[in-house]
């Protein structure tokens, strides 16, 4: 690894040590060190291991794909899915809330809805979260009034792949309409 990273074996060593410390490898003296498979993220252990996920409608392909891979990598690190729609109701996303408040969530990945009618009442919610101890993350959309973080998709990638193809098949008018958000 020092060879490879062109560092020191000094470094190499204290990264493992740093590494296995924060739980994410283990070590056995006889066999070696490996990717500790079964950990979980700091807090884990004092918590639900709940994380609740809303999306506008779980029906949706992009969603329910978007929804298998935060279970799938929540599982991997000891946490648990509770998932949900609410189809840009805020009256649905209040009770949503409530509900994560009383089943003490340990964090709360949103896909907030869109439209400024919506911020005030939106930082209303997440400053409840937050005061309740849980974390927040926005979902492919960012609310540029609140500082909450949040993960985008790429679809840069998605959508070269498919202006590629549709020209491949002939078609040299190509619309692309996206909305204002």
């Amino acid at each position: 690894m020092s060879q490879y990273y062109d560092v020191s074996v000094n470094t190499v060593e204290k990264a493992l040590k740093e590494l296995t410390q924060s739980g994410l490898l283990k070590r056995d003296n006889r066999r070696g060190t490996f990717v500790n498979n079964g950990v979980t993220l700091e807090g884990a252990e004092a918590g639900s291991g709940l994380i609740a996920a809303y999306v506008i409608g779980i029906d949706n392909p992009l969603w329910a794909s978007a929804l298998r891979g935060i279970e799938d990598v929540l599982r991997q690190h000891g946490f648990h899915l509770l998932p949900s729609s609410y189809g840009e109701s805020m009256e649905q996303l209040r009770g949503l809330v409530k509900g994560a408040m009383t089943k003490n969530v340990d964090g709360v990945i949103m896909c907030p809805p869109t439209g400024p009618q919506h911020n005030e009442e939106l930082a209303a919610l997440i400053e409840t979260l937050e005061r309740n101890g849980t974390q927040v993350i926005f979902l492919d959309r960012h609310v540029y009034e609140l500082d909450i973080p949040f993960v985008a998709s790429d679809n840069i990638a998605g959508a070269y792949r498919l202006t590629k193809r549709l020209i491949a098949l002939g078609h040299e008018r190509i619309l692309f309409i996206r909305n204002s958000d």
